[in-house]
C-alpha cells in the first residue's frame, strides 16, 4: 500500500491530471455552454464521464455501482503513481471514464495524522484536532474497531465532510509510521502577519512555506507538514480551487453527504447544489428521508444554473435507521443479490462495499464467494419499506467469543416487560432480554437496570430508538437471546 507515502513530484502529477481532465472535458463537448461551467470545492471531480464515490469492489473496480476497467487508467494514490492493487474498498475516489473504461482514478486522504482522542461510546475519534465519525459501514484496515486504537497511532482517513465539517469516515487505515501529516479543510481565523490560521480549531503555521499561495478565510486548502506540539507546521499549502465539474446537459453521478438542506427538493451534496423534481426516482427511501448528513448517491444532469437536476437519488446510509449484524450466513441468493442471517433477508447491490477479512483474504471478494455458514459483519440501514440494505458486507472469521450481534431500530409497539418476560423486536426479530445475567447499558455505556432500559427506549415512533444486542440466535425458535443490550441512539 502507498496510502501513507507522499511523492515529491506530487504537484507535477496533479498538474498533469488537471490538464488531462481539461482535454477530456473538451473532447466531451464541455466548455462553452451558455451557463458556463459549474465549480465547487472539496467534493471531488464530477461531471460527464466523471464519478465521485466509494470503491465497493474489484474486478476491475466498482464505484457508484458501476464497473470500470482500469487497464488503461492512470492511477494516483496520495499524489503517487500507483496500480489498482494499491486501492482499497471503502476509499473515496474520483474516476474519469469513457464508456466504463477508466482513464484516471485518483485517491487522496482527507486526513493523515496521529490520534488525539478516542471516544468508543460515540463512535468517533479526533485526529489533528478534527472530529472523525465512524459507523457500521466504515471499513477499517490494520485494526478491527476503535477499541484497538491508542492515542498516537497514525491513521490515513478517507470519507465525506458533513454539514459541520466533521469527517464521516468510509475508510481508515492504521499506519506504522508517517513522515508528514496531511489535513484538508476550510481556512478560518487567518492572521497573515503571523502566518497562521485554523482548520476546525487546529492551528496551522505556514511561516516556513517558501512561496505560500494567497490565502483568504473560507478557502478550502490541503496542508502537508509536521507537528510541533499541537501546531501543524506546514511545509506545503495548496488551495484546492474548484475544478470544472460539468456544463449544462452533462450527465453526472456523485456520492456524498447532504451538507446543506434548503428543502426536501433542494439541497447540496458535498457542496454541489441538487434539485429533485416530480420525475425523480428514489431508491431505498423517499423524499421524506432527505436530511442533513444523510449519505446519498445522485444521478442526473447539470442545468444552466449549475444545479444537478436529479433523475435518481439512492440512499446509501441513513444514520437514524442504522443496522449492524454479526453472525453466520443462513443462505445466499445470487439471483436476488441477497443473503439471510438470523432469518433476516439482507439486500446487496453493486454499491455494497464487500471485503474479505477472513483467513481466506480474497482480494476480489463478491457475494458469489459467500456460502452458508460463513461469518459476516454487515453494516447498513433499514429502509421505509422494512428492507435491510447492506452498505458494507465483510466476511470474517468466527468470533472468538462465539457471540452474535444485532443492532437496529426497535420495532414500533414491540416492548414487552412483565413479571415473567422481557423482550423487544428489532427488524421484526424477537429479542429475549429476560435472562438472569443480561447486562443493560445506557447511551453513555453506563450500567443500568432492566426497568430503566425499558423506560428509556421509545417504541411509539418510527424509526424507534436504536439498540445493539450481543448474544446468540436460535434458529430452532427464531429468537435472539441477549447477553447484553445497549442503547445506541435516541431517535
Amino acid at each position: 500500500m502507498v496510502t501513507g507515502i507522499k511523492d515529491p513530484n506530487r504537484g507535477f502529477l496533479k498538474a498533469i491530471l488537471v490538464l488531462i481532465l481539461f482535454i477530456f472535458l473538451i473532447s466531451c463537448g464541455g466548455g462553452g455552454g451558455s451557463g458556463g461551467s459549474t465549480q465547487y470545492a472539496g467534493g471531488g471531480v464530477v461531471g460527464t464521464g466523471k464519478y465521485t464515490g466509494v470503491v465497493s469492489g474489484f474486478g476491475s473496480i466498482f464505484v457508484n455501482g458501476i464497473e470500470f476497467s482500469t487497464n488503461q487508467a492512470t492511477i494516483l494514490v496520495n499524489g503517487q503513481s500507483a496500480t489498482e492493487a494499491d486501492l482499497e474498498v471503502g476509499m473515496k475516489v474520483n474516476v474519469i471514464a469513457e464508456d466504463n473504461v477508466a482513464t484516471n482514478v485518483t485517491f487522496e486522504s482527507e486526513i493523515q495524522g496521529p490520534v488525539d482522542n478516542i471516544d468508543v461510546i460515540n463512535n468517533k475519534i479526533t485526529v489533528l484536532g478534527q472530529t472523525v465519525f465512524t459507523d457500521s459501514a466504515t471499513v477499517f484496515k490494520g485494526f478491527s474497531s476503535l477499541n484497538d486504537l491508542q492515542t498516537g497511532n497514525f491513521l490515513s482517513i478517507s470519507g465525506f465532510f458533513d454539514a459541520t465539517m466533521n469527517l464521516r469516515a468510509t475508510f481508515i487505515e492504521k499506519l506504522t509510521s508517517l513522515a508528514r501529516m496531511e489535513l484538508k479543510g476550510y481556512v478560518s481565523n487567518l492572521d497573515k502577519q503571523s502566518k497562521q490560521f485554523e482548520i476546525n480549531g487546529q492551528t496551522i503555521d505556514y511561516s516556513a512555506v517558501a512561496s505560500p499561495p494567497t490565502l483568504n478565510n473560507g478557502d478550502f486548502v490541503e496542508i502537508e507538514g509536521t507537528l510541533s506540539g499541537t501546531t501543524l507546521m506546514a511545509s506545503e499549502i495548496e488551495v484546492e480551487h474548484p475544478l470544472i465539474s460539468g456544463n449544462p446537459g452533462d450527465k453526472m453521478e456523485i456520492e456524498g453527504i447532504i451538507t446543506t438542506l434548503g428543502s426536501q427538493t433542494e439541497f447540496e451534496v458535498n457542496g454541489l447544489p441538487v434539485k429533485t423534481t416530480s420525475q425523480t426516482a428514489f431508491e431505498n427511501g423517499t423524499s421524506d428521508n432527505i436530511a442533513l448528513n444523510t449519505r446519498v448517491e445522485v444521478e442526473g444532469s447539470m442545468d444552466a444554473s449549475g444545479t444537478l437536476v436529479a433523475e435518481k437519488v439512492e440512499f446509501r446510509f441513513v444514520e437514524k435507521q442504522e443496522v449492524r449484524l454479526v453472525g453466520a450466513v443462513d443462505n445466499v441468493d445470487q439471483v436476488q443479490s441477497s443473503l439471510t442471517i438470523f432469518g433476516l433477508t439482507v439486500k446487496t447491490n453493486n454499491s455494497t462495499v464487500m471485503k474479505d477479512e477472513s483467513a481466506q483474504e480474497m482480494s476480489r471478494f463478491r457475494l458469489s464467494d459467500l456460502q452458508a455458514g460463513d461469518y459476516v459483519e454487515i453494516g447498513g440501514f433499514v429502509n421505509d419499506s422494512g428492507e435491510i440494505i447492506a452498505t458494507k458486507l465483510e466476511r470474517i472469521d468466527a468470533p472468538v467469543t462465539g457471540k452474535d450481534l444485532i443492532k437496529g431500530p426497535v420495532d414500533q409497539n414491540s416492548k414487552d416487560l412483565t413479571a415473567t418476560s422481557a423482550s423487544i423486536r428489532i427488524l421484526n426479530l424477537l429479542v429475549d432480554l429476560n435472562g438472569p445475567a443480561v447486562e443493560f447499558e445506557d447511551r453513555d455505556g453506563n450500567p443500568i437496570g432492566k426497568n430503566t432500559f425499558f423506560n428509556t427506549i421509545d417504541d411509539s415512533k418510527t424509526p424507534g430508538d436504536i439498540v445493539e444486542v450481543e448474544g446468540s440466535f436460535s434458529a430452532s425458535d427464531n429468537v435472539f437471546y441477549a447477553d447484553k443490550a445497549e442503547i445506541e441512539r435516541i431517535n
